[in-house]
Parts: structure tokens; sequence; C-alpha cells
């Protein structure tokens, strides 16, 4: 249980230092919000049919986030959207807050939309967003690469 918490607070520790800067006001430099998301696999977590996602932000923003997800599988064309094994399916339209520096960890069951995927490199891509108020946000797709052997 100890490995995880350490890799977390490690990529913690390097999003943290990437978007703080020591710099004088005048040469203050501003990193895009979607450098200041991430989301990470849990690599003792990845099976066939699921994985648990560390998620971190580290800006004053009010960001939100949902269930809903896409997998890419990584081809020799690039990025390829994974198949879904059903056609009509839907993701509960829910926000949730992901307060500045509160990890959170998101548990992704993809059986049920993808089935068990077959060994490769893959990646999750989930949208946040940068609500500020009804109408007025921006949302940033991150994406979190894995492997299943």
């Amino acid at each position: 249980m100890k490995k995880p918490l350490i890799l977390f607070s490690l990529l913690a520790a390097m999003i943290l230092s990437a978007c703080a800067r020591d710099l004088p006001l005048e040469e203050t430099v501003v990193l895009p919000v979607s450098q200041c998301i991430t989301m990470a696999v849990d690599a003792e977590t990845i099976t066939p049919e699921g994985a648990s996602f560390l998620l971190l932000q580290t800006t004053d923003l009010d960001i939100q986030y949902g269930d809903d997800y896409i997998l890419e599988k990584q081809t020799e064309n690039g990025w390829e959207a994974v198949p879904t094994i059903i056609e009509a399916y839907a993701f509960h339209a829910i926000a949730y807050s992901l307060p500045k520096d509160m990890p959170k960890t998101q548990e992704v069951d993809w059986e049920w939309l993808y089935g068990s995927l077959p060994p490769g490199e893959y990646r999750l891509a989930k949208e946040f967003m940068d609500f500020r108020g009804p109408g007025d946000y921006d949302t940033y797709t991150i994406t979190a690469p894995f492997i299943i052997e």
C-alpha cells in the first residue's frame, strides 16, 4: 500500500514544481491549466477489466470532472479509440469537485463498455472543466497511459 502513495506523492511534487514558479513578479510564467491537472494510473491496480486513476490539480480554479471517459489504444497509426461492445450507453451526469492539492482516486471499470482488453498500450482520456459559472467554463482533456500485459 505504501508504494502507490509514494508514487503519487512523487507525481504531486513534480506537478507542483511545474505549476509554481519562484520568479520575480515581472518574470512570472503562467502555465496552461491543463498542465496543472494530472491523472495517473495506479500501476498495481491495472487489469484487463479496469484500473484506479489518481487525480490531482494544483490551481485555485474550480476544477470539476464526471464519470465519463474514453479508452484509446496505441497502434501503428497513433492513438485510436477502442471500439465499444455496446452501441447505446451513457454515463451519470454528475460533477465531482477536484479541490487544489487534494488528490482523489477514481476507480474505472471499463469491462461493461469495452470488454476485457487484450495486451497492449492504452490510455484513458477524461475531460476536466474549469467552471466559472453556468455556461462559462473551459474544458481540458487529460490522458493517462497504461500497459496491459
